[in-house]
């Protein structure tokens, strides 16, 4: 699609202009396609990880990416399990 690559540590903005952190992994389904991100730990929203639906994103930029969504949307996100491979 000739997208611009979500990279890892770029900040994040949400549609209501809230910096909510910075974009900590990504989750992969089976196609290999990107499904979501991890927002960081342990900011707005206590210690949960916070994954965020690729569809929710509005721009990407070179070290930034900003969503569709409000920070009170985005925190109201499922949190799904993130498993990490550790070796």
């Amino acid at each position: 699609k000739g997208e611009v690559e979500i990279r890892r540590a770029s900040e994040v903005t949400s549609s209501d202009g809230h910096g909510l952190g910075k974009v900590d992994g990504f989750l992969v389904g089976d196609d290999d396609a990107i499904t979501h991100f991890v927002l960081e730990r342990g900011h707005l929203w206590g210690k949960r990880e916070v994954t965020v639906p690729i569809s929710a994103v509005a721009n990407v930029y070179t070290d930034a990416v900003s969503l569709t969504l409000t920070k009170d949307e985005v925190g109201d996100l499922p949190s799904v399990p993130v498993h990490r491979g550790h070796g």
